[in-house]
């Protein structure tokens, strides 16, 4: 609750943009959620797995339980397991890690629900307008109230860790998981790092060693590996038309790459070079922005003058 009590207002505008960024997510990346990425692409052993499915740290589920290679994750999977991978590499007991991942995957929309009355009362005690406590009652009301419709598969969105998830792909802004060790314990602390040296009571906590988790750069990695493109499709991050674009780049069959940023910045052009340290930057770049949708076309001029076009497009 004391989050809740930092950041009120910013809470609200959370709650206020759920049900559009929700909606966005689901047109964009409309089958991320499949189980179509094998485990080994995420570096784990199957031994591994099933030893950290026993002890609760994840769940999944797996085509044939005798067969111990069957086992096949979405996106949220991935990122989670990589957590988990870095987090043992740091050597975290398994015991942490599970609070970790009650704390990171939680309802909170339900848990919201559950404690209706504690956050109300919490709110009528805040310093702020009259007109600011009915606003964020309203919304939180409107909230609770489409929770519900959500089918089970689709909880995942109303986690924090489903949120930080969100708030990487389709706002594409630097979100981390920070583990700080205070008084012989490890407390989980997830913040985006906008606010790392704002909130008050981060600041304090911050005068201590912590373990910093950009989820960013696990999602990166995952796009950049070569051998998981042919997963791209599978879970949605690729097109048919985006794949053809990155076989015509692989292929070397173009003169020029011409890419629109969806933000509005300065396009910029990839010219065929020879140098292939700067050709593989050039197609990680690329795959990133394909991956992540931040761009609003992308047009391959080929050799033979014919041109590959390709655009993003939402109804928000």
């Amino acid at each position: 609750m004391n989050i809740l009590k930092e950041n009120i207002l910013k809470l609200e505008s959370n709650l206020a943009k759920f049900p559009e960024r929700v909606a966005r997510f689901k047109e964009l990346f409309p089958m991320v959620l499949q189980k179509e990425v094998p485990l080994s692409a995420t570096g784990i052993s199957p031994r591994v797995f099933f030893h950290w499915k026993k002890s609760g740290i994840v769940e999944n589920d797996v085509k044939d339980a005798a067969n111990r290679t069957w086992v096949r994750v979405n996106l949220f999977d991935f990122i989670w397991l990589r957590i988990c991978d870095i987090l043992r590499d740091f050597g975290l007991p398994l015991s942490e890690i599970g609070k970790a991942k009650n704390q990171l995957f939680t309802d909170q929309l339900a848990d919201m629900t559950a404690n209706r009355a504690q956050v109300f009362e919490l709110l009528s005690r805040m310093k702020i307008s009259e007109e600011e406590k009915e606003s964020f009652k309203e919304c939180l009301d409107a909230i609770l109230g489409l929770a519900h419709l959500l089918p089970p598969e689709e909880k995942i969105y109303t986690t924090t860790f489903g949120m930080m998830v969100l708030g990487a792909l389709i706002e594409r802004s630097p979100i981390s998981l920070y583990v700080v060790r205070e008084n012989k314990k490890n407390d989980f602390l997830i913040l985006p790092d906008d606010i790392f040296d704002k909130a008050p009571e981060t600041r304090s906590l911050f005068q201590l060693p912590f373990l910093r988790i950009p989820l960013n750069n696990i999602i990166h990695d995952f796009l950049d590996e070569k051998k998981n493109e042919k997963y791209l499709p599978l879970i949605g991050l690729f097109s048919f038309k985006e794949t053809q674009l990155l076989d015509a780049i692989r292929k070397g069959d173009f003169k020029e790459i011409i890419v629109k940023p969806a933000d509005g910045g300065e396009e910029f052009i990839i010219e065929k070079v020879r140098r292939m340290d700067l050709f593989e930057e050039d197609v990680k770049k690329v795959k990133r922005i394909i991956g992540l949708k931040s761009y609003k076309e992308i047009t391959l001029k080929q050799r033979n003058n014919k041109h590959l076009y390709v655009e993003v497009t939402t109804r928000i």
